[in-house]
């Protein structure tokens, strides 16, 4: 089965995207610059155990050798350059809301995988979880997911067959390269999703970053100068108005929502294939996933018929209820909901 190509080569393929907006552009200078900075670094494993010296530089190499070509390309197509910069900022809003607003839950934890796992794994974020019962018990159980975000439908396909095959090979997922405040070794049979909204959804959100943004930067200036003008005082009041609104965005029930079906499909598929080790891995996942769900009640509800009607959204729902159907998949298993 063939596997899919490198993110930047899929988004290369459609050049019929539209330029971004003023306001995503602004949005994009604050966030993306922001999220590369926080990418893990691949020379903070050089006296790490485990990693060996010779690998490393051949790994830096040869995503030198990569980010050169993809650039090249970049620089010879405005069209390419132009779908790169979406992909980018959706990345960095689906960080940014899983970092900032706990989109996933408060005991998630987001991480910018390196440049390595970008190219080579395709992953564009992990998420770490901890889980309350096992810090009871003095102990930590590490359960993390890969996010493979896009705003693109016209890729979507080949990202399926990729996690097909991977639940038939029961490899699932790898990041050679993680370190968190738990754990500082590559991550194995990691379950992953994709997630993404298209074009409206991501404008919405995308004002309200923004205006989130400028309103700290008002904040700040005012509180450096000591400033306590009905200006500053207005600035406040909004700035948590916005933050509540962008806490529950439809966005956030959408990418649960996504997060939730796929879970559900690859659980099913990999219990019918036998793949046993996959489906324990997905079904603590998405037990995790059920209880954030759940504890968000009303947040979620707030995924209107506007939002549902989000191409990437409806395709991603699509794609989960066939899945396993090329590979003669036809029986639905019943999953134990587990809260």
């Amino acid at each position: 089965m063939r596997q899919p190509q490198n993110p930047e080569e899929v988004f290369f393929r459609n050049e019929s995207r539209e330029a971004l907006s003023d306001v995503q552009e602004a949005l994009y200078n604050f966030l993306v610059p922001e999220m590369k900075a926080k990418a893990v670094n691949l020379d903070d494993f050089l006296n790490v155990p485990g990693y060996k010296q010779s690998e490393i530089t051949d790994d830096k190499a040869l995503v030198k050798k990569l980010t050169d070509r993809f650039a090249a390309r970049e620089r010879g197509s405005e069209a390419m350059h132009v779908a790169k910069k979406r992909n980018d900022l959706l990345e960095a809003i689906v960080n940014n809301g899983i970092a900032e607003s706990d989109w996933m839950g408060g005991r998630a934890n987001f991480f910018v995988p390196s440049r390595f796992d970008d190219f080579i794994h395709h992953i564009d974020g992990i998420v770490e979880f901890e889980r309350e019962e096992e810090e009871k018990e003095g102990k930590f159980l590490h359960l993390a997911l890969g996010i493979d975000a896009t705003g693109n439908d016209k890729d979507l396909e080949e990202k399926f067959d990729a996690v097909t095959n991977s639940i038939i090979t029961e490899s699932l997922s790898t990041v050679k390269y993680f370190k968190s405040e738990n754990l500082c070794e590559p991550l194995t049979l990691l379950p992953r999703v994709v997630v993404g909204a298209d074009k409206e959804v991501v404008d919405s959100i995308a004002g309200l970053l923004l205006r989130f943004r400028r309103l700290k930067e008002t904040i700040s200036a005012g509180r450096r100068e000591k400033e306590r003008s009905a200006s500053v005082q207005g600035a406040i009041k909004e700035f948590t108005k916005v933050r509540d609104e962008i806490a529950e965005h439809p966005f956030q029930a959408i990418l649960l929502t996504e997060i939730k079906v796929q879970l559900e499909s690859f659980l099913r598929y990999a219990q019918a294939k036998e793949k046993y080790e996959a489906a324990s891995r997905y079904a603590q996942v998405l037990a995790v996933i059920y209880r954030v769900m759940s504890e968000k009640g009303a947040a979620i509800n707030k995924l209107d018929e506007k939002s549902k009607q989000d191409i990437i959204y409806q395709m991603i729902l699509e794609k989960s209820a066939r899945f396993g159907e090329k590979s003669g998949l036809v029986e639905k298993i019943p999953l134990t909901r587990q809260q």
